[in-house]
């Protein structure tokens, strides 16, 4: 069975990093995809970029904001204009703007794990252009997700992916700090852990480099503001967890 993929990449003044990115989706050998950009209202030349790279591939589709809205703004908008025609069991793969799959495979990779295990989620390891790698493990099934975040380490790291059916489930509030707006920080965190509850055990761990992280960006969240990612990570580590599907 081919999965349909859905690839989602919210992008920020990442000029010298976009076309990377496209151009590591463009090269996949498995080529059931579409792949949305949404630029968040970039003030260099990523909006240009974008747009000349992925001009008359179909599968491409190039979104403009008018002024930055942040990132868990532009990957909902991402995930809703591609869910217009998409069914419950079609896969999105988020892939931020900075960086980019790790080889032309990587679809074809995802495509045998989602046969092969049936599963509705996958997480995995990166390596990042600083020579680390990321040291993700199976999830240690003593704790519960939000224990990972505090207690045993987010292990739940790129290539991160999921069944739309799951993200039609999540809460609003879910998305939401305790002053009623969207996550400034660990909004990958926000998004994942009640999708990772409701899953139970259909997630499915990748111990394969799929996914390069950009660490020479000067707007890492980790660089931008430390203090905000981990107020962000604290406050969703206190929410209500989901209930297993």
């Amino acid at each position: 069975m081919e999965q349909n993929f859905k690839i989602v990449t919210p992008v920020y003044n990442s000029e010298d990093w976009i076309k990377k990115c496209i151009d590591s989706v463009k090269t996949q050998t498995y080529s059931n995809y579409e792949h949305i950009i949404v630029d968040d209202g970039s003030t260099d030349k990523t909006l240009d970029i974008a747009i000349e790279e992925t001009r008359g591939d179909s599968r491409f589709k190039v979104v403009k904001k008018d002024y930055r809205m942040g990132i868990m703004h532009s990957h909902i908008t991402g995930v809703e204009l591609l869910g217009r025609d998409a069914s419950d069991e079609d896969v999105y793969v988020h892939l931020d703007g900075d960086d980019w799959l790790a080889h032309d495979k990587v679809l074809e990779k995802l495509n045998t794990v989602y046969n092969e295990a049936g599963c509705w989620m996958t997480y995995g390891n990166y390596e990042a252009t600083d020579g680390s790698k990321s040291v993700c493990t199976p999830r240690r099934q003593q704790l519960s997700i939000r224990q990972h975040i505090v207690e045993g380490g987010w292990c739940f790291s790129h290539l991160r992916t999921f069944k739309k059916f799951l993200w039609d489930k999540i809460r609003t509030d879910s998305l939401l700090d305790s002053n009623g707006k969207m996550f400034t920080s660990a909004t990958d965190v926000a998004i994942l852990c009640p999708m990772l509850e409701m899953s139970g055990d259909k997630i499915e761990f990748i111990d394969e480099v799929l996914y390069v992280y950009n660490r020479d960006n000067p707007l890492n969240e980790d660089k931008a503001d430390l203090t905000d990612q981990v107020r962000c990570a604290l406050e969703i580590a206190q929410q209500t967890p989901y209930t297993a599907l």
